[in-house]
């Protein structure tokens, strides 16, 4: 039943079709275990939302979830559980403190990092986020030929790396184009969702960098939210690396 549930969490999560952005915020679920602090809160979302203000405030805190009226800090990031009348979110990576979430490109005008696995990188002292160039970081094994990278990694098995950008698509249409690669030996599940929708999955393999194409002719004029989701295709080296992304307007 667990299960079926989790299943059911992953395909709203990732198949949303109303939703602006990636959904830091999930309702009917829940975050057990790694608690940090418990309070009592107002009951709707005035206490929703007080729960997620005192996470957001709270360095040592990664996740947080309300149920009957009780807010649970979290010191890590559990994997969410369906739980009726809960409700349950992530902070979002760029106000961790320990990571270096900047892209001091020129796509970073434009881009985000909003979720990345908190945990430093496996066999190294470094945390993922932004790198002055693709080198071999513990684990983490991206090809060679890149300078300035973003490494990430799924938060949980459910819940993805996510990139997101607000941008207006020209009149005469656009391709949005993403330079990336997985690990060296392995490979990861890139998702491109446009205002919540997914319009394109594809695997990226680590054997070399590619250009990864998303046409938006369809979304020509409009202003949209474009989140890239790097989510598992298995359990070990599920790595993600981004050299750039770029807007691509048509002739």
């Amino acid at each position: 039943m667990i299960k079926e549930g989790l299943k059911a969490i992953a395909v709203a999560v990732l198949l949303s079709s109303t939703a602006l952005g990636y959904p830091l915020e999930l309702k009917n679920t829940a975050r057990t275990g790694y608690t940090l602090a418990r309070f009592t809160v107002s009951p709707g979302a005035d206490g929703i939302n007080r729960c997620k203000q005192l996470c957001y405030q709270n360095n040592g805190c990664l996740a947080w979830s309300v149920s009957e009226n009780v807010c649970s800090l979290q010191f890590d990031v559990p994997e969410p559980l369906p739980r009726k009348g809960s409700t349950s979110g992530i902070k979002p990576a760029y106000l961790y403190p320990f990571m270096d979430t900047r892209i001091p490109e020129s796509w970073g005008k434009t881009f985000k990092v909003v979720l990345c696995n908190p945990h430093k990188i496996p066999n190294s002292n470094q945390h993922f986020g932004w790198k002055e160039k693709a080198e071999a970081i513990g684990d983490a094994v991206p090809p060679e030929g890149a300078q300035g990278v973003l490494y990430l990694y799924p938060v949980t098995k459910v819940d993805p790396a996510v990139v997101e950008g607000t941008f207006k698509v020209p009149e005469n249409g656009a391709t949005l184009e993403i330079r990336t690669a997985g690990n060296v030996n392995s490979s990861y599940l890139l998702k491109v969702a446009v205002n919540g929708k997914v319009v394109l999955s594809k695997t990226v393999s680590g054997s070399r960098w590619r250009v990864v194409k998303v046409p938006l002719d369809s979304y020509a004029g409009q202003t949209v939210t474009v989140d890239l989701l790097g989510c598992r295709k298995g359990w070990f080296y599920q790595y993600i690396f981004i050299d750039w992304i770029k807007l691509v307007p048509n002739d």
